[in-house]
């Protein structure tokens, strides 16, 4: 789908239209307060994060030079690349963003990688310094119900299709911790945070920009 997004304030639209993010859809769902929500889109936003984002996906790319790395970056994307090593990934995509549609309900994701992870379909996403959260497995589950599938078009069929991962990278360059979200139930929570999200804006609820405090 066409769609525009600003990266100053994390926003989605399509047609002229603000469509909800994933992490936005969790907030304003009720599902964290907005505090958490703001700390994990300004983890990738701020300095460090970008580095080492960027940084990882010219690992990936088998493209990276070393010394464009800063010094503060380098154990984390050391501590990647010592688990893509690891488990053999194959990535499909990386970095990809779109906007997806359920139910006749759009939001905005992007997903940070989609491959095969010890041979299975599986999503993943990097974090640099935030413990896993429960919720994380929610925002997981929007991107596993979001994202095309070439074969499947039931959003409940694409969710089960896919493993979930957080990958928690390590500032000391140790291995990352890969993090399973098995749980079924994370389906149910983000149809329905979606439904909640869409109604809130129906009733001309606006969603909050990152600059925003809770």
């Amino acid at each position: 789908m066409n769609f525009t997004f600003d990266s100053a304030t994390h926003t989605y639209r399509q047609a002229g239209i603000v469509v909800p993010g994933v992490t936005r859809v969790i907030d304003h769902a009720g599902l964290t307060d907005f505090e958490n929500v703001r700390d994990d889109i300004l983890e990738r936003r701020g300095r460090l994060g970008t580095i080492v984002h960027r940084s990882c996906w010219y690992l990936d790319q088998k493209d990276l030079d070393w010394r464009t790395v800063a010094d503060e970056a380098k154990g984390y994307v050391e501590s990647w690349g010592m688990l893509c090593e690891d488990l053999r990934v194959t990535w499909r995509m990386i970095e990809h963003q779109c906007v997806a549609e359920v139910d006749g309900m759009k939001f905005g994701m992007q997903i940070d990688r989609e491959g095969l992870v010890g041979g299975d379909p599986s999503i993943v996403d990097i974090k640099i310094s935030r413990q896993a959260e429960a919720w994380h497995g929610v925002q997981l589950a929007g991107y596993a119900i979001g994202l095309p599938h070439a074969s499947i078009s039931n959003a409940l069929a694409r969710f089960m299709a896919r493993k979930r991962y957080i990958a928690k990278l390590n500032e000391q360059g140790k291995k990352a911790r890969l993090i399973p979200y098995e749980s079924r139930r994370d389906f149910d929570v983000f149809r329905s945070g979606l439904v909640i999200s869409h109604w809130k804006l129906s009733q001309g609820r606006r969603i909050s920009v990152l600059e925003e405090a809770a």
